[in-house]
């Protein structure tokens, strides 16, 4: 396999703010430092390498301190090619990726490297190609705050037949 052919994929997990965000945010910038070191040793072998770090991040990214801990910069910044960028999602089509208290936030990201923003090379991506998979089958009624949220698997012991209290992402490719 050549590495054009290869992508790498850093599926994530953080730490969740369970007992309050702030005290748990070391763990999460923790987590971040241990990425971002794997992400480095990646491109450190491969000067050319396609990277992809994905999922359910908990944090806000841009301006936090776990953001800062994986360098992450907003797209606009895409020319300065040690950053690792985060990709706007639809947030006008679907506020949010997790509802909490009735309200949504976007703690699932798609952080891609600029050889992936690259649209000369042959296997591209852009962020109009980026989403928050709202499909009706992954949504439920929160009767208590009266909006649509993710129709999980679990509620405590009680299985509800969802698929996650998350909503996916999503990125689509050009070659």
């Amino acid at each position: 396999v050549s590495p054009v052919d290869t992508i790498d994929l850093f599926l994530c997990h953080f730490p969740s703010r369970r007992g309050g965000e702030r005290s748990s945010r070391p763990f999460r910038i923790k987590a971040a430092q241990v990425l971002r070191q794997a992400i480095d040793s990646v491109s450190a072998i491969r000067k050319e390498a396609k990277i992809i770090a994905m999922g359910d991040f908990n944090d806000a990214l841009i301006d936090t301190p776990v953001g800062k801990a994986m360098d992450i910069e907003p797209l606009s910044e895409a020319s300065r090619p040690f950053k690792h960028h985060l990709i706007p999602l639809n947030a006008d089509k679907h506020p949010g990726t997790y509802a909490y208290q009735g309200r949504w936030e976007v703690i699932d990201h798609l952080l891609v490297n600029p050889s992936l923003l690259d649209s000369s090379a042959s296997l591209h991506t852009k962020p109009t190609l980026a989403r928050i998979a709202n499909l009706p089958f992954l949504l439920t009624t929160d009767e208590k705050f009266g909006i649509s949220i993710p129709l999980r698997t679990y509620i405590g012991p009680r299985y509800l037949g969802g698929f996650s209290d998350h909503l996916p992402v999503v990125v689509d490719f050009c070659q």
